[in-house]
């Protein structure tokens, strides 16, 4: 039998905040700086791009994450929802730039630091998706 471990929800979202967002903040400011020295079909919608996945996060953190820190029991599913939401636009907006940049086959840095943004994006998503929404709604919504 496989044993479950079971992260206490503090010290799951002091992990995303700390090493997933300011990693993702990270990622998303080479890319933009790289980004700046393109003039490609590509460029205007990865400057868009990141401007939304950078809003979405500090929306996260100031509103989602910032209530359940303050010990607020009031967690709404609707705000579970629409981050879900922007999750689900996020990976289709990836999905595009795959697209575009034909899944990333050119070996140019431009290239292969979407293909790095798109990874950790993905993967951060799914944490948050799998991992840290169905324990909140678990916690206080008893779903």
């Amino acid at each position: 039998m496989k044993e479950q471990f079971e992260l206490p929800l503090t010290e799951l979202l002091h992990f995303i905040k700390s090493a997933c967002h300011e990693g993702l903040y990270d990622i998303l400011n080479e890319v933009r700086d790289i980004n700046r020295t393109e003039r490609n079909s590509v460029s205007n919608f990865i400057n868009h791009f990141i401007t939304d996945v950078q809003r979405h996060l500090i929306e996260e953190e100031n509103t989602f994450f910032s209530e359940i820190e303050a010990g607020n029991d009031d967690i709404d599913r609707a705000c579970i929802d629409q981050l879900m939401n922007d999750h689900d636009v996020i990976l289709d907006r990836l999905m595009e730039i795959r697209k575009l940049t034909h899944n990333y086959e050119e070996n140019t840095d431009y290239v292969l630091k979407l293909k790095e943004m798109d990874r950790i994006l993905t993967n951060h998503i799914k944490l948050e998706n799998n991992i840290l929404f169905p324990m909140v709604l678990k916690r206080y919504l008893h779903q």
